[in-house]
């Protein structure tokens, strides 16, 4: 769903840990795939790590 990928990427990048965490469990596996690359390349965990933003990287 790109939409829901957009969304994530969107609360990683903002480092809104609230936001991410609901939509982890809004969305199943099938509907949000945590290793699809973003345009540059980056997953939501790469970017979470990037800005040293520990509580994301753990979910």
């Amino acid at each position: 769903n790109i939409q829901s990928s957009e969304a994530l990427f969107e609360a990683v990048e903002q480092q809104d840990l609230d936001a991410v965490q609901i939509l982890l469990f809004q969305y199943t596996a099938d509907e949000l795939d945590l290793n699809t690359p973003n345009s540059e390349g980056l997953t939501p965990l790469d970017i979470s790590i990037m800005t040293n933003n520990v509580p994301i990287a753990k979910l």
